[in-house]
């Protein structure tokens, strides 16, 4: 079970070369690229809580699933 999004390639502007830099300047070069920022981050938001969201059914499902079976299985301890 990961929660991790699969690399999406996209060039990304040399002035790009802080961590976490993401000015004005900056999403102007993103704009002349065609590449429309708010769109995406809403785009990777969505995405990002929809594999959360799996993710976290994905776990409960198997707590349930176990915590059945050792509900099971100390019913049978206790009637046998």
């Amino acid at each position: 079970m990961s929660t991790i999004i699969e690399a999406t390639p996209i060039a990304i502007p040399p002035s790009l070369t802080a961590p976490g830099e993401v000015g004005a300047e900056s999403q102007q070069e993103f704009a002349k690229e065609g590449i429309d920022v708010d769109a995406l981050a809403t785009q990777l938001q969505d995405e990002g809580a929809k594999s959360f969201v799996k993710s976290w059914n994905d776990l409960m499902a198997v707590i349930s699933a176990k915590s059945a079976a050792l509900g099971r299985s100390a019913l049978l301890k206790a009637v046998g």
